[in-house]
């Protein structure tokens, strides 16, 4: 779950902790910190912690930049708001080009991408045109022997797939 303050460029990623089992919070956290290749298609991170609350339930908290609207949202409110404008239209167009052009710059610099579908793939605030990836958790620097077809591919075809036809 997020929670975001719309007066403010923050949101807060919250998942409960489970004995044992994974923390995307965490995980989003040290590849933040130590992903040199990731990073600057990432939104900024403030923080990272975890609470307990009175019931004794945990969460892992991730304080990170928001985002003006992922990709899917931005299509929802295209087609909620009628038939296709010549700006709109520009403005899909533009971030259809620019996420193929990061994915394919980020798998030449090593990264092996997993994940990137529409709602997974962000827009600033400040820069409508600047690419960040909201859900980070899978994406990591590929082995010396995985080549860049294998890096990029899983990433394209994800893409392609959940993007929304008319």
């Amino acid at each position: 779950d997020c929670f975001i303050e719309m007066s403010r460029p923050y949101v807060l990623k919250v998942h409960p902790l489970v004995k044992d089992g994974p923390n995307a919070n965490a995980d989003e956290w040290d590849s933040y910190l130590t992903n040199i290749v990731l990073r600057p298609i990432l939104p900024q991170v403030y923080g990272y912690f975890e609470v307990q609350l009175g019931s004794g339930k945990k969460f892992a908290l991730l304080l990170a930049e928001r985002v003006a609207w992922t990709f899917e949202e931005f299509l929802d409110m295209c087609r909620a708001s009628g038939p296709p404008n010549p700006p709109s239209l520009k403005l899909v167009r533009q971030w259809i080009l620019r996420t193929c052009s990061t994915m394919w710059l980020s798998a030449q610099s090593g990264l092996f991408e997993h994940d990137w579908h529409v709602a997974n793939i962000g827009f600033t605030d400040t820069d409508a045109t600047r690419m960040v990836l909201v859900d980070w958790q899978k994406n990591h620097l590929a082995g010396a022997g995985v080549v860049l077809k294998e890096r990029v591919t899983g990433a394209f075809r994800c893409f392609y797939k959940f993007l929304p036809g008319p």
